[in-house]
């Protein structure tokens, strides 16, 4: 029974931190991840927010793209997860793009990465897409015996900011009036008779866009 008994202690072998020989004796060490990760649209550009890790040992960000080819670097400033980080993605090209960002501590240890996928940049071919606001083509104008020009445009498609009316005044300078989406009628009270008048919508590709 003795014997039994001491071939048991010795095959009682504890085995629970066998796995550090694969990891040269270190452990891995993954500091604490952002949330609420999301971007805003811009014209060869996009910005990137998320709220910030709330573990204190985190000291950086990255944020990578191209499959890791391009990246940008920035401070970790606070870990109240109720503030917002912000960066600006600069000088992209017209694509849809994913993004990868990571935590790291003083040590250099990492995050697992956090992906943001199908963040659309815009540029020239989305540019070219738009049109101006179409007039009310059953009655584009009134222009009244007191010399009050009022200007009719059609509803607005839903991505429209605004349109801008260039005229000269009666004082023969330029003159501006901006005409909302949700607006359809402008009233110019000081046209000059006879000149031309022109006009330029603009667009936001989406409603959270930087860029308009």
């Amino acid at each position: 029974n003795i014997i039994i008994l001491i071939i048991i202690a010795i095959s009682c072998k504890r085995y629970d931190n066998d796995y550090l020989k694969y990891f040269d004796g270190k452990e891995s060490v993954y500091p604490g991840l952002v949330k609420n990760l999301s971007y805003r649209a811009g014209n060869l550009r996009t910005v990137l927010t998320w709220s910030p890790s709330p573990d204190p040992s985190v000291t950086k960000y990255t944020v990578t793209w191209n499959n890791g080819q391009d990246s940008i670097v920035l401070p970790a400033t606070s870990h109240n997860p109720e503030d917002t980080v912000s960066v600006t993605v600069p000088d992209l090209s017209e694509y849809v793009y994913s993004f990868v960002v990571r935590s790291y501590d003083d040590k250099g240890n990492r995050s697992i990465g956090q992906e943001i996928n199908n963040v659309r940049v815009y540029g020239t071919a989305y540019r070219n897409t738009l049109l101006n606001r179409n007039i009310n083509t059953a009655n584009p104008y009134v222009y009244a015996d007191n010399g009050v020009l009022t200007l009719n445009f059609a509803k607005a498609d839903s991505s429209n900011i605004s349109t801008v009316i260039t005229y000269t005044n009666t004082s023969d300078a330029p003159e501006e009036k901006v005409l909302l989406r949700d607006e359809e009628v402008v009233t110019i009270s000081n046209y000059k008779a006879g000149t031309t008048i022109s006009y330029r919508s603009s667009y936001k590709p989406e409603n959270s866009a930087i860029d308009t």
